[in-house]
C-alpha cells in the first residue's frame, strides 16, 4: 500500500493543475458534484449537507490539493487496470472521498462519521490507500512523477508495516483474480455493480472459503464468531470489530459472548432511551464501534461533532471520565453542551447511558476501516463464489510469491 502524509503546518502551497476557469476548490467541489451524481441516484438534503460540510473543512484545513492528488492516484491506478483496495483507517468516513471515488464505502449506508477522520487539532494526516502490491509500483512512479516536489509538505511512500502486509495478501489475489478472469472471458467485472448482500455468498463463510484469509486463519475466537453465520455486511463488520488479536477484552470474553449471543436473539438495548436503541440497532444493543460512542455524545447530550470525537478519544485513553460524566449529564455552557437531561433524558437514563458508554469506550473499534475490511472480504468471498477457478489461480501464484 502507499502512504500519503501531508504536513499540514507547513506553508508550502500544493499546487495541482485545474481546467481552464477553475481554481483548485471550484474544481475539488466540480468533481465531488459530479461523483456524487454517480454515487447516488438522489442527492437529498442530508447527502449535500454532509457534502458541503465537508468540504467546508478540506478547505478550511486546506487540504483541496490534497484530496485532488488522492483522486488523481486512484483514478491512474483505475484506469490501467490495477485493483485498489475500498479503503483503509478513518478515509472511507469521508462522504467527499467515496464521490471523488478514492474510496468504495458509501459513509451514509454504514452510519460512518467525517469527524472521525479529520479534526481542527492536527497538524499532520497520513492516509493509506491499498493498491495491487505486484503493480503499485507503477502507482508510486506516477504520482512520484507529478508531485515529488511537493516535499516536504507532502511525501508518499510504501508501506512496509508488517500488520498491514497480510492486507492485507488479498488485495493481491482480488487483482489478480479480476485480471484473470478478464484474460479468460474478454470482459470486465464491473465490482461497482455486486450485490453486497447476496446469500450465496454469505453461505460461503462457513465452509471454509476464509481459511485462507489472514484475517480470521491466525485466530480461534475469530472462528467462534463466524460460528454465528453472519448473513449481511453489518454482520460481518462486527466480526471484523470484535477481531480478538486487537483488543484486550477478549481474555474474558467481556464483549465476545455477549455480542454472538445478542446476534443470535436479535435483542436490542434494554436502556430507556430510544435514541440510544437506534444508535445500537445493528450491534443488538451493545456499542461496538467508535463512531457509537460519538453519537451517542452528539444526540444524547448534544456535543458537536469535534467535542464528541474528543471525549471518545479521552475515554478510550481512560482520563476525564468524570469531567465528562458531568458535561454529558448536566452540560458545560461555557462550551455550549446542554447536556442530556436538558436534551429529554432523566438523570437516571444519563447515568446509565454514560457508564455503559464510558466502559466500553476503550474496546470499542473504528468502524470506516472494519466496513472496508468487510467489502475486501465480501469481494474475495464473492469472487470465490463465482469464479473459483481463476480465484485459485490468482492464489497459486500470489502464495507462491509470497513465500
Amino acid at each position: 500500500m502507499l502512504v500519503f502524509t501531508i504536513d499540514m503546518n507547513s506553508d508550502m502551497e500544493l499546487e495541482v493543475d485545474c481546467p481552464k476557469g477553475y481554481e483548485i476548490t471550484s474544481y475539488l467541489g466540480k468533481l465531488c458534484k459530479e461523483g456524487a451524481a454517480f454515487r447516488w441516484t438522489n442527492i437529498n438534503d442530508c447527502i449535500q449537507q454532509r457534502l458541503d460540510y465537508e468540504l467546508n473543512i478540506i478547505h478550511k484545513m486546506k487540504l483541496d490539493s490534497f484530496f485532488l492528488i488522492l483522486r488523481d492516484s486512484v483514478q491512474y491506478a483505475k484506469s490501467n487496470g490495477i485493483y485498489v483496495g475500498p479503503g483503509r483507517g478513518s478515509l472511507p468516513s469521508s462522504a467527499v472521498a467515496y464521490s471523488l471515488g478514492i474510496t468504495d464505502v458509501d459513509p451514509f449506508k454504514y452510519d460512518l462519521l467525517f469527524e472521525r477522520f479529520l479534526a481542527s487539532w492536527m497538524t499532520s494526516l497520513e492516509v493509506w490507500i491499498d493498491f495491487e502490491p505486484s503493480r503499485q509500483s507503477e502507482v508510486f512512479d506516477h504520482v512520484n512523477a507529478i508531485y515529488h516536489w511537493c516535499s516536504p509538505k507532502l511525501t508518499i511512500s510504501v508501506s512496509h508495516d508488517e500488520s498491514c502486509m497480510a492486507d492485507m495478501y488479498e488485495v493481491d489475489i482480488i487483482g489478480k483474480s479480476l485480471r484473470n478472469i478478464y484474460q479468460r472471458t474478454g470482459a470486465q467485472v464491473n465490482i461497482d455493480a455486486i450485490d453486497y448482500s447476496d446469500q450465496h455468498v454469505f453461505a460461503c463463510v462457513g465452509n471454509g472459503y476464509l481459511n485462507n484469509f489472514s484475517l480470521f486463519s491466525t485466530s480461534e475466537m475469530a472462528e467462534y464468531i463466524l460460528e454465528k453465520k453472519p448473513c449481511s455486511m453489518e454482520d460481518l463488520i462486527g466480526c471484523i470489530s470484535l477481531e480478538p488479536d486487537r483488543l484486550e477484552a477478549w481474555a474474558n470474553n467481556e464483549m465476545v459472548d455477549p455480542y454472538v449471543k445478542a446476534c443470535m436473539d436479535n435483542k436490542e438495548s434494554t436502556i430507556n432511551s430510544k435514541k440510544f436503541k437506534e444508535i445500537t440497532e445493528t450491534t443488538h444493543g451493545l456499542l461496538v464501534y467508535q463512531e457509537q460512542i460519538i453519537r451517542v455524545f452528539k444526540e444524547l447530550a448534544g456535543f458537536s461533532p469535534e467535542q464528541a470525537n474528543e471525549a471518545r478519544r479521552s475515554l478510550c485513553k481512560m482520563t476525564g471520565i468524570e469531567d465528562y460524566r458531568y458535561k454529558f449529564i448536566h452540560g458545560f455552557q461555557e462550551e455550549g453542551i446542554p447536556g442530556c437531561i436538558a436534551m429529554g433524558l432523566t438523570e437516571d437514563v444519563g447515568e446509565e447511558v454514560y457508564t455503559v458508554t464510558s466502559n466500553m469506550a476503550r474496546y470499542c473499534f473504528n468502524k470506516s476501516h472494519a466496513a472496508a475490511m468487510a467489502m475486501l472480504i465480501y469481494l474475495f468471498l464473492w469472487l470465490r463464489c463465482y469464479y473459483p477457478d481463476d480465484v485459485n489461480k490468482a492464489m497459486e501464484y500470489t502464495e507462491k510469491g509470497y513465500r
